[in-house]
């Protein structure tokens, strides 16, 4: 096994602990376990943004955004849910509400200011995962941006969404995505 191998295995170990530990603390660990059974697509988008994401980039409630997504994902689901008849509780548009709810706000990540040591800013259309970055930036500041980057000011919601879910994507996720990005990052609030 050569040492890239051991840090991607090291790396999605650490990021299947994270979502554990956020489903848990949301009480929503067996619920979870049995909808990322049924759509391993929905685990994969989970994780792909913890991965991304981390416990540092925070929501305005002053929770982590990665804390807040799931739970609006878990609550858009349910409630999409109601709405089925018996037969269709777990039907496509149960599991897109689902990746909307998760990913409904996933444009504040644009409002996280995040520095390394040197000053060196963090973007997150560009760079990877904040998690390591952060790691090879130490010490480093994650703050709340006042205000959206300039160059990202021109953009409609939607697009950005869709420009950074495509960059946090693993391949073959993005692949199964794909003809379902557009209703998953269309704004709505």
């Amino acid at each position: 096994m050569s040492p890239v191998q051991t840090q991607a295995e090291s790396a999605n170990a650490a990021t299947k602990v994270l979502v554990s530990k956020v489903l848990r603390s949301l009480r929503i660990a067996s619920l979870a376990r049995l909808m990322f059974k049924l759509w391993p697509v929905t685990e994969h988008l989970t994780d792909n943004l913890a991965a991304h994401v981390g416990l540092h980039v925070k929501h305005p409630s002053g929770r982590p955004f990665l804390e807040e997504a799931i739970a609006n994902g878990f609550s858009e689901m349910l409630e999409a849910q109601a709405r089925q008849p018996e037969d269709e509780k777990f039907s496509d548009e149960v599991r897109l509400a689902y990746m909307r709810g998760l990913l409904r706000h996933l444009t504040l990540i644009f409002e996280t200011e995040v520095r390394g040591s040197q000053g060196e800013a963090w973007d997150a259309l560009s760079d990877g995962p904040l998690t390591q970055w952060l790691q090879q930036h130490a010490p480093a500041k994650v703050n709340m941006a006042t205000d959206l980057p300039e160059y990202l000011a021109n953009y409609q919601p939607d697009a950005l969404a869709a420009a950074l879910l495509n960059h946090i994507l693993d391949r073959s996720t993005r692949r199964e995505l794909l003809p379902i990005l557009p209703r998953l990052t269309a704004y709505a609030d």
